[in-house]
């Protein structure tokens, strides 16, 4: 990442002694110390304008380079496992936003995206997610998985529907994995999503030039209290006392 600022403070015009009237001495008698003056004459002056003027070209041209992003030409989707999470209503009205529209049965639920650019440089995609509860548990978190053969970067999470959802953790993507990186999104409840209710939530991914990737979804149920899971083990271990009884 080119810093522009650092760039021109790191611009230096030089005195050139041979510029006419550019530089000379003189001497304070006063206090018997030497000091410079620097005085341009037309062709100092010409000469460091143009000097200014093409520092300034490149910079503009840094700066052009450094903030070119590309288009994106294309956008489609399928559902990785249909049977887990239906997503029929797609929206992509062209520039950099999609949404989807589904139902989730269970989780995970995968959904492949491919991706067109008119070129190599670096889309921020801004994905919407509107989510239906179909599942037999109340949702108190949500779980985001993008899994991409290059590197990307997540943010802007956000829930909007029900406006009290949090964001527990953004995972950026780390070494590869067999040529695959992975990140995650977690949100947290709020007011638990329903069932038949919907949770709605973005985020934004950049990556560069046209890629495919995987969005995993995977909703989250509340946790049992220590004592239920102490009961629940319990319940196990005497139902197959039980059972070794009657068998013997």
């Amino acid at each position: 990442m080119i810093n522009l600022t650092k760039v021109l403070q790191k611009i230096k015009i030089p005195l050139d002694k041979s510029m006419s009237g550019c530089y000379k001495e003189t001497r304070n008698r006063s206090r018997g110390v030497w000091r410079q003056n620097v005085g341009l004459d037309q062709k100092g002056k010409q000469v460091m304008k143009a000097k200014i003027l093409a520092f300034a070209a490149a910079a503009s041209l840094l700066t052009g380079l450094n903030t070119a992003r590309a288009n994106v030409t294309d956008i489609t989707y399928s559902s990785g496992n249909s049977a887990a999470l239906n997503c029929p209503v797609y929206t992509w009205p062209g520039g950099t936003d999609v949404n989807l529209y589904g139902y989730q049965y269970w989780g995970p639920g995968n959904i492949n995206f491919n991706v067109t650019t008119d070129s190599s440089g670096d889309p921020t995609l801004t994905l919407g997610n509107n989510i239906v509860n179909d599942t037999a548990f109340a949702w108190t978190g949500y779980e985001v998985t993008v899994t991409m053969n290059q590197t990307f970067t997540l943010s802007s999470a956000l829930v909007t529907v029900p406006p009290d959802w949090t964001v527990s953790s953004v995972v950026q993507p780390g070494a590869p994995v067999a040529g695959i990186y992975t990140g995650n999104i977690i949100f947290n409840a709020g007011t638990p999503v329903q069932i038949d209710q919907s949770l709605d939530f973005s985020y934004q991914l950049s990556f560069l030039g046209g890629v495919q990737f995987t969005e995993t979804l995977t909703p989250l149920g509340p946790t049992p209290e220590p004592g239920t899971c102490t009961l629940l083990l319990g319940g196990l271990a005497l139902g197959g006392w039980i059972a070794r009884r009657r068998r013997s």
